[in-house]
């Protein structure tokens, strides 16, 4: 068992961001020590807000206030992340869910102070022809619809209401869309800007209809106007990982507005029979992805090798799930859903990928997110170490061939003497056995144009095996 003055020691050696917060909040060194061998649950993420909850429950709050607890909530969060991540003791599940978490409830809570107060001024929005309130919907995408946030994610949104209308109850009543928006830019604020105590969450908001130039929030109806007269084959593959994120489950408007938002996405992304039809729209948004990597790494030196968007890249597995979750998503249930593990095991049952292709694809994938962890770990310390890479994002030849021993962890690995080489080579095993496995199962997406020149490498040598060994 890691002994837990060992493992804080290793913790602030290995991370600039650790040792400033420690130094800062001496009172946390004991409060995370206590905490080395314990998951990071659901209960405990509850239990970093509830001073925050309690402070809610009482009148006269001040937004800075609200401001600086969740900040320093947020701060508590990833310094226990760290601390159990780096000492090999955190599953990639663990650190994803809880970040996911974390960002759904304070996103609550956040929506909870701001309701308060506009209710004091303008009312509250209602239902014209029933008697209840009308919340705001927030749709969760990407990383955080997947339960799949890494460190750094930026969290993207969607903000929706079910109905138009005007507010009751307050000193003056306004439309429905202008109390949601007035919601939603001050939500954006609270979360996203920066203080003394950092920041919560980065907010992205493009995904929503019409992106930068649409309204900040729309209604079901205008959601749905737009996505089956100019919704794009982009944005069907952007809301498979759609997940409504508020109101919260056991709020007793979920399953309401749940159903509302189920019955516009699931005709518009998954069609009801073997969507053979989407190819086309599939190669083409493949190679967006690729010109967009390629674009990002034009006179960077290394970022060929960006094991997020980069050929064999992370980015890469996500996007082989989700083209079967469009192509069979339609005539298959089980397919819907946000998790990229759980779409792999799933074309591992259904026998729509045999199980070699798909462990080696489930072990890239958790390697290459654990590793982007452990960059973003290393990213916010030793800044002198970083100085030659910190703008070239995920940028790994330099910093895995040079300065190897200050990311690694020592229980990355079962061997605590495993060579840079050897971390070199795992890459690239796991790279060159991703890139294989995509293009036997992408074959088919490149009939009647060229097949890729790295594909045609793949393809020309055979077996997975074979080329992890090239």
């Amino acid at each position: 068992m890691v002994n837990t003055q060992t493992a804080l020691t290793f913790l602030e050696n290995h991370s600039l961001f650790a040792s400033r917060w420690l130094g800062a909040q001496q009172q946390w060194r004991g409060w995370l020590e206590e905490r080395l061998h314990t998951p990071i649950e659901p209960k405990q993420i509850d239990g970093l807000l509830l001073s925050l909850r309690q402070s809610l429950g009482q009148e006269g709050l001040e937004e800075s206030a609200l401001m600086s607890e969740l900040r320093l909530a947020r701060q508590r969060l990833m310094l226990w992340i760290a601390y159990r991540d780096l000492n090999g003791l955190a599953t990639l599940d663990e650190v994803t869910h809880a970040l996911s978490y974390f960002a759904q409830q304070s996103l609550a809570l956040t929506v909870a102070y701001i309701r308060r107060d506009l209710n004091s001024r303008f009312g509250l929005p209602w239902a014209r022809l029933a008697d209840y309130e009308l919340p705001l919907m927030i749709v969760g995408m990407g990383k955080l619809g997947g339960k799949e946030l890494n460190l750094s994610s930026d969290i993207d949104l969607i903000f929706l209401y079910e109905e138009e209308g005007d507010t009751r109850g307050g000193s003056s009543s306004i439309s429905n869309h202008e109390w949601f928006t007035k919601l939603g830019r001050r939500l954006i604020r609270i979360i996203s800007e920066h203080d003394v105590n950092g920041f919560v969450f980065r907010v992205d908001m493009r995904l929503r209809p019409n992106g930068d130039s649409g309204p900040l929030v729309c209604s079901l109806e205008m959601l749905e106007e737009y996505l089956f007269v100019q919704g794009r084959e982009w944005e069907r593959y952007a809301w498979i990982k759609g997940r409504m994120i508020y109101p919260l489950k056991d709020h007793p408007d979920h399953a309401r507005c749940e159903k509302g938002l189920e019955q516009i996405i699931r005709p518009f992304v998954y069609r009801r029979h073997l969507d053979y039809g989407v190819i086309a729209a599939i190669r083409e948004l493949h190679a967006q992805i690729q010109r967009e990597a390629e674009k990002r790494s034009s006179n960077r030196s290394g970022r060929s090798r960006d094991i997020k968007l980069g050929r064999g890249g992370i980015r890469e597995i996500e996007f082989l799930a989700q083209m079967f979750q469009l192509m069979r998503g339609g005539t298959d249930p089980r397919l819907r859903i946000r998790p990229t593990l759980e779409v792999l095991d799933l074309l591992e049952a259904n026998q729509l990928m045999s199980p070699e292709e798909i462990h080696d694809l489930k072990g890239a994938y958790v390697f290459l997110r654990r590793l982007e962890h452990r960059y973003r770990f290393g990213k916010i310390s030793k800044p002198i170490i970083f100085q030659k890479v910190m703008k070239r994002v995920y940028s790994l030849p330099r910093l895995w061939l040079d300065q190897i021993k200050s990311l690694r962890s020592r229980h990355f690995y079962k061997s605590s003497t495993i060579t840079r080489i050897e971390w070199h080579v795992t890459l690239r095993k796991h790279s060159l056995w991703m890139r294989a496995v995509v293009c036997n199962s992408m074959q088919t997406i490149w009939i009647g144009s060229p097949i890729p020149l790295y594909f045609q490498k793949c393809t020309s040598v055979g077996k997975v095996g074979r080329i992890a060994l090239a």
